[in-house]
Formats: C-alpha cells, structure tokens, sequence
C-alpha cells in the first residue's frame, strides 16, 4: 500500500506548485489585513486547497486508465481504498501544521489565545474529515466530474452559513472548545464519520470491479 499512497503523494507534489502562491497569499494577506480573524480564514482555505489536491489524484488514475492497470495487480480492494484515505488524513496534518504554525505568528503580535487554537484546529479537521467523507465516495459510484458539485457545495455552504450569522447577529460560544471533552467528542464523530465512509467506499469499489 505504501506504493500506492506514493504515487498519489507524486501527482499531489506535480499539482501543489501551482497552489503553493495560493497558500502562502491564504496565510499572509490575512495575517497582514485582518488578523483577528486570520485564524480562521487560514484554517478553512488551508484545507480547502489541500483537499482539491487529494481529488486531483481521482483525476490523474482516470487519465492514465490506473483502475484498468490496478485491477491486473494482487491489490486488495481494501489497500486501495485505505490509500485515498491515508491521502485525506495526510492533507489534515499538513492542514494543522500550517495553522499552528499561523497561530504562533500571531501570537507574535498578541493577537489571538489558545482558545483560538482549538477552535481552527477543529475547524480544519471539521472541514478536512466531512469533505472527504462525501467526496471519495461519491467519486468512486459517480465519478470525477459529478464530484465537483460537491466541491461547489463546500464553496456555497460556509458563504450561507457566515451570511445568517451576520444577518441574525449570532455569535458563537468561543469558550467551549476550552472544554477537552467536547473536541475529544467532535474528534470521536469525525473519525468514525471517516470510517464509514470507508466503509461505503469499499463497498462501491467493488462493485464497480465487478462491470
């Protein structure tokens, strides 16, 4: 299995250098215009461009014909679908990476707490787990293209949800992700959601196997 998440993390390598201006312009500008709320737009865009990465290694196994070549190898279909999988949960640590690493910055300039740490750590595995629970699976029964319609929704959603907030004046309750026991609850939920959807994904992979 390591050969195969190899692979991808090549196509991942070839696709990050076009987006790598992205990423750094996603961390700096607002760093540099509105840092208190920098945090979050980094946890959120960070991860979106890193999971666009990982749906990009559906589109290069369709253009080489790999699911032909794979189908030919002493490849469980398990092992084949767990290395999309380990892709997601590989984007999620660079994701956190980078937002800790924009959370020290700004603490440089006293700008955010470690309340604000936990909340964009969630936030980026919220985004990076739910998106890759949809996404693989829906890839793999409907293909690439029709993929991009949930990539649209992921787009439209946040954009409805911050609009509402804004509208109803709400505001979120910033202290209970202060509470361990919540984010170990929120963790709990992603990754069983994960598995799941791991589970499914398997499920579809092997009846396409069989057309």
């Amino acid at each position: 299995m390591s050969g195969l998440i190899k692979k991808d993390l090549i196509v991942m390598k070839r696709k990050f250098k076009p987006i790598q201006l992205l990423i750094i312009l996603v961390v700096i500008l607002p760093l540099s215009q509105n840092p208190q709320y920098a945090l979050i737009i980094i946890s959120l865009m960070v991860p979106f461009l890193l999971s666009i990465l990982v749906s990009s290694s559906f589109g290069y196994d369709q253009i080489s014909k790999w699911e032909e070549y794979a189908v030919a190898l002493p490849l469980p279909p398990k092992k084949i679908v767990a290395s999309k999988y380990i892709l997601c949960l590989i984007s999620l640590i660079i994701s956190l990476f980078i937002v800790v690493l924009a959370f020290f910055l700004l603490r440089l300039f006293e700008v955010t707490n470690s309340g604000n740490l936990a909340m964009a750590i969630v936030v980026s595995t919220l985004f990076t787990i739910i998106y890759h629970s949809l996404m693989i699976p829906v890839i793999y029964k409907f293909g690439i293209e029709t993929s991009h319609t949930v990539l649209y929704a992921f787009i439209l959603i946040p954009t409805i949800i911050s609009t509402l907030f804004g509208m109803f004046k709400m505001k979120i309750d910033v202290s209970i992700f202060d509470h361990s026991y919540f984010i170990i609850f929120v963790f709990f939920i992603l990754f069983l959601l994960l598995f799941l959807s791991y589970l499914i994904s398997i499920k579809i992979y092997k009846k396409n196997r069989l057309k």
